[in-house]
């Protein structure tokens, strides 16, 4: 039972109210992944697991990183980043660089934010891949975090 006291507290449990996180759970800092994958890979220790308390709650995604992408002479390249749950790929993301001069690198940050539906009370795994668009390319991706928040509906 939960009873709100005559001072404003509460005792004997939570209140849930719509827009309240509930829990949050992050992968620690993620280490340096490197790959030249024309298909995508999994991001190296970017997956998490949460269990949402209610199947109608909402799931607020967070994925940031910074990359660096090689540059192949002449040939425009881009490496791209996705966030899945379970299996269903659910945000995607693409960063270019024009053509130049082998050996340059083009630069920046990925961040994915964005509210997921998983309409189920069972565990469900986020995680992300990378990818680039030429085998010659090469994307480093480092000082990364993935986070996830349960917000009551």
């Amino acid at each position: 039972m939960i009873t709100i006291n005559s001072d404003g507290t509460v005792t004997g449990g939570t209140i849930k109210s719509p827009g309240n996180i509930i829990q949050v759970v992050n992968t620690a800092e993620l280490n340096m992944m490197q790959t030249s994958s024309t298909s995508y890979v999994d991001f190296t220790d970017a997956t998490l697991n949460i269990t949402p308390s209610s199947s109608s709650n909402k799931i607020l995604v967070m994925f940031t990183c910074y990359w660096v992408n090689t540059i192949v002479s002449s040939t425009n390249v881009n490496c791209s980043f996705k966030n899945l749950r379970d299996s269903t790929n659910i945000y995607e993301s693409f960063h270019s660089a024009e053509s130049g001069s082998g050996g340059l690198q083009a630069k920046g940050t990925c961040n994915h934010i964005f509210v997921d539906s998983p309409s189920t009370a069972s565990a469900v795994t986020y995680k992300v891949q990378l990818k680039v668009s030429n085998s010659s390319s090469t994307v480093y991706a480092y000082d990364g975090r993935l986070q996830a928040f349960e917000i009551a509906v």
